[in-house]
């Protein structure tokens, strides 16, 4: 399924199909092929090559993460993994990514065309040791602006905390990460211990000296105040330029990436007592 404008072709997996069909990354508003003014591409797979392991991404998909539904399960119960379905809880410490091998009842998902440039996609998690909710994604591009508008509404017993990123697997126009990417934050991070290898830190600013030999990650909990929280891609010989721009202050910020790819992580704070509701929106310019 795919919106379009003027400028922007943009191209969705549904729900539990292609790569949306992942025990990681919600399976709604994965956007899996980006095409500016018929020619310029921002989205690639996180691996080239089967000779990697990987986590299955794809273009700009989003995840959510959060303690409280796993551990009001017990050990051989099911709890939600918000956004993908419910997983079995098979240890008492389930370590980072453990739920990816495991299998999963998904959730019951929608996806609706409303005119030619925006989809709505939907979610409904059913009650479970006192949580369920209900998700909906609505995806539009205007120009060269793709904007993701999604709401969250607690509908169990209990109050749920999460964080909600978007994992942007971005590649300008099959260029590979060097000297000519360069990373532009609208907001100060400041780092326990300062990037290695071939990136390089000046205030908001990172840039990179040569191509990545291994996957590198920045981290920090702390974010600084702004006018506006985002960031922006850019390479310098093309001109070419992704940029994210979030609706409120981020709880932290996450930079990965390798060889062909920087994903910038903006993580976003939702905590929700029973009947509230939350919206929030991401919006991505494309320019050449």
């Amino acid at each position: 399924m795919y919106i379009r404008s003027d400028r922007l072709l943009v191209w969705f997996d549904p729900p539990h199909y292609g790569w949306a069909d992942n025990n990681r990354f919600d399976r709604t508003g994965a956007a899996t092929s980006i095409v500016l003014d018929g020619k310029y591409t921002f989205a690639t797979p996180e691996s080239h090559t089967n000779k990697k392991t990987t986590t299955g991404g794809m273009g700009l998909m989003a995840e959510f993460l959060g303690q409280d539904f796993i551990e009001a399960a017990a050990v051989g119960e099911r709890f939600h993994k918000a956004g993908v379905g419910t997983i079995e809880r098979v240890e008492e410490d389930m370590g980072p990514y453990a739920y990816m091998k495991l299998s999963c009842e998904r959730y019951e998902a929608d996806i609706e065309q409303d005119g030619d440039n925006a989809v709505v996609f939907s979610l409904t998690a059913p009650m479970m040791h006192g949580h369920a909710f209900d998700l909906t994604r609505r995806a539009s591009v205007q120009g060269n602006v793709l904007t993701m508008q999604a709401t969250m509404t607690n509908k169990g017993e209990k109050a749920f905390s999460l964080l909600e990123y978007n994992h942007n697997f971005a590649n300008l126009n099959d260029r590979v990460v060097g000297q000519d990417y360069r990373v532009d934050l609208t907001y100060p991070l400041t780092l326990g211990k300062p990037p290695a290898g071939v990136i390089s830190q000046d205030g908001t600013v990172y840039t990179f000296s040569g191509t990545p030999e291994r996957p590198f990650f920045l981290s920090t909990d702390d974010v600084g105040d702004a006018d506006t929280y985002g960031w922006t891609l850019s390479h310098a010989a093309d001109g070419l330029r992704m940029s994210e721009k979030v609706s409120e202050k981020p709880a932290r910020t996450a930079m990965w990436g390798t060889e062909h790819i920087v994903s910038v992580e903006v993580f976003l704070p939702i905590s929700l007592k029973p009947g509230e509701s939350k919206t929030w929106t991401r919006e991505w310019t494309f320019d050449a």
